[in-house]
């Protein structure tokens, strides 16, 4: 299985590179592009299911568990590194900007998304289900359009040099907030669909873990972070002395 892993690991890597730079289109299409679209490619002509056929999966089985724990311990690390070098720079008003920005982004983008997922469900109401109703099938489309992928931002943002730049700060934190709508537009979604008893539950619960984390985290995070700055500045004195 080692073989298939490397095997399958350089061609997830070098196809995509290497189209990118014979044909010299990465200025325009980011590699991370290049890299969906070659999966894309993979899926749509069947490739995949030829794989399968001679004993090469790459969704399932070793093959497919090894690189898809690859994959989230990369997509982990990278958004880390990028969420690092994101903090709110600025003055005091300027270092918040992007709360207004990413709710009003949100909002905008859900608003349209839903009113598309209330025309899909007219169009062909099997899209929904047999438990989810009309309201609940254009809300959860509205959000899942609202929302951006941050492994593929953080790429985007690296390979065009825009990290640590003030739009490349910007739009990564409007992202990472984003996440958080994401989170309590799926808690509100979830509780719409439950029954009223599990509904109570749910919206109880989502409360506690937001007291939770405002109140307790937060402060806990606020003393941990002092805590290092204190250590930091008493290494460099040592050092400097």
């Amino acid at each position: 299985m080692s073989s298939q892993f490397f095997f399958a690991l350089f061609c997830f890597i070098a196809i995509p590179t290497v189209t990118g730079r014979v044909l010299k289109i990465q200025r325009i299409f980011p590699l991370v592009f290049l890299q969906l679209l070659f999966g894309f490619v993979i899926h749509m002509s069947g490739l995949d299911v030829w794989l399968q056929a001679h004993n090469l999966d790459l969704l399932n089985g070793p093959l497919g568990y090894s690189l898809n724990g690859l994959g989230w311990l990369g997509v982990s690390l990278l958004i880390a590194m990028v969420a690092s070098e994101a903090a709110p720079t600025g003055t005091k008003k300027q270092r918040w900007r992007f709360v207004p920005i990413s709710v009003v982004g949100f909002a905008f983008t859900c608003a349209i998304g839903s009113a598309v997922g209330l025309l899909l469900v007219d169009m062909y109401p099997a899209l929904k289900g047999t438990r989810a109703s009309d309201t609940v099938f254009a809300l959860a489309v509205g959000i899942s359009l609202s929302v951006t992928a941050l492994p593929v931002l953080a790429a985007i943002l690296r390979e065009t040099g825009l990290v640590g730049s003030v739009l490349g700060n910007l739009a990564t934190n409007c992202a990472i907030l984003e996440d958080v709508w994401l989170w309590l537009g799926m808690a509100a979604i979830l509780s719409l669909a439950a029954s009223s008893g599990h509904r109570f539950a749910i919206i109880a619960w989502l409360l506690v873990y937001l007291l939770a984390m405002f109140l307790l985290v937060r402060l806990l995070l606020n003393r941990w972070l002092k805590l290092m700055k204190e250590v930091s500045a008493n290494v460099c004195w040592y050092r400097s002395h």
